[in-house]
């Protein structure tokens, strides 16, 4: 199974912020749009032609939930980003 780390180096994944609009208008990942979690089911077809993804969120919390519910959906080409700090460091690192 990839790592993260060569989700992000090796593939052109789209970055889903899973977050509140308040809360990404405070600050995320450049390049990421915000599709909330509240708002996630009512966007699966624009999240299928998004995939590959990485959701992420403040602390990974929600954006675990939403793989979940992806996944259950029959989504194969997601990944948990986790939390969105963590998730720009890592993206500095590549």
């Amino acid at each position: 199974m990839e790592t993260l780390k060569e989700i992000l180096s090796t593939s052109k994944a789209n970055l889903v912020d899973v977050r509140t609009p308040e809360e990404f208008s405070a600050g995320s990942v450049a390049g990421s749009v915000n599709i909330p979690m509240s708002e996630v089911e009512a966007n699966l077809e624009k999240l299928q032609s998004l995939q590959p993804l990485v959701v992420f969120c403040r602390s990974g919390a929600r954006s675990g939930q939403v793989l979940i519910f992806l996944q259950h959906k029959g989504f194969e080409k997601v990944w948990n980003g986790g939390g969105w700090m963590d998730l720009n460091h890592l993206i500095s690192e590549i």
